[in-house]
């Protein structure tokens, strides 16, 4: 597992080294594109990076400077688009240290002629010093991954997931009336265990919305976690009796979907 600190911290010592391609290995673009925003700040106060040259590419936004949020002109919506963009990017008065993030890639998986252009972009960024960060949750071309290294974003862990609950619940307790305290704040933590940001943002925002979270409500959120993963294949949700605590010498209490420790 690699929880979003983590990843966070290999994603910065990439970016200083100047890999040429990094894979971001994620399902979740917006909370990736959050991240890589947070650690390139950093980056530009420490000296590292120029504000000027990061730049990000989803289809719905085409081009635009990952810090001031501004899009680029003239450079369509498509990745093609994105990819002749960084080249001239990269060729234009041989500049330096230019960053890309591409969010949506064609299939790189095996030898095809989008991950012969990739990679012949990623050669040239190699050459400029210039980094392509991909975002892309499958297997890569063997001679495409070696020009690069991998980061893998997991869906948040439990530091995470309370961190957005309760700053979820705190961010407005002057709008609505929030009975839950810190043991419940947890038991929705553990409940929500295995989905996205996304996806617990929007199950609080439910509860939210009603103006007033009450002790009961924690039903609501076993039930959307339901909902969530009912249609996963291969996934089975099973009761389990509360008394039966010790299986096979493991201590444990579970109801449905979690399992919390030191019960």
């Amino acid at each position: 597992m690699s929880n979003k600190k983590d990843a966070a911290s290999l994603l910065k010592r990439y970016l200083i080294a100047r890999i040429p391609l990094i894979v971001l290995k994620t399902i979740e673009t917006a909370r990736a594109l959050d991240m890589i925003r947070d650690v390139s700040l950093e980056l530009v106060q420490e000296g590292w990076l120029d504000g000027k040259s990061f730049y990000a590419h989803t289809m719905s936004k085409g081009v635009y400077n990952l810090f001031t949020n501004q899009a680029v002109g003239n450079t369509g919506s498509s990745v093609l688009s994105a990819m002749d963009f960084t080249v001239k990017l990269l060729r234009q008065d041989q500049k330096l240290n230019q960053t890309m993030v591409l969010t949506e890639v064609p299939d790189i998986s095996g030898e095809n002629g989008d991950s012969q252009r990739i990679l012949d972009l990623i050669s040239l960024a190699s050459e400029m010093y210039g980094i392509v960060i991909v975002f892309y949750n499958n297997s890569v071309w063997n001679t495409l991954q070696r020009h690069g290294l991998i980061v893998t974003l997991d869906m948040p862990d439990e530091e995470e997931r309370y961190a957005l609950i309760k700053g979820q619940l705190d961010g407005n307790r002057s709008q609505v009336t929030i009975e839950w305290d810190d043991s419940d704040v947890k038991e929705a933590v553990a409940t929500l265990a295995g989905v996205t940001q996304i996806e617990a943002t929007n199950v609080m925002s439910a509860l939210l919305v009603k103006g007033i979270v009450k002790k009961e409500d924690m039903a609501e959120v076993r039930s959307a976690k339901n909902r969530l993963f009912s249609n996963i294949s291969g996934l089975e949700r099973i009761d389990v009796d509360p008394a039966m605590k010790d299986v096979g010498g493991l201590r444990a209490c579970a109801t449905g979907w979690t399992r919390r420790r030191n019960c």
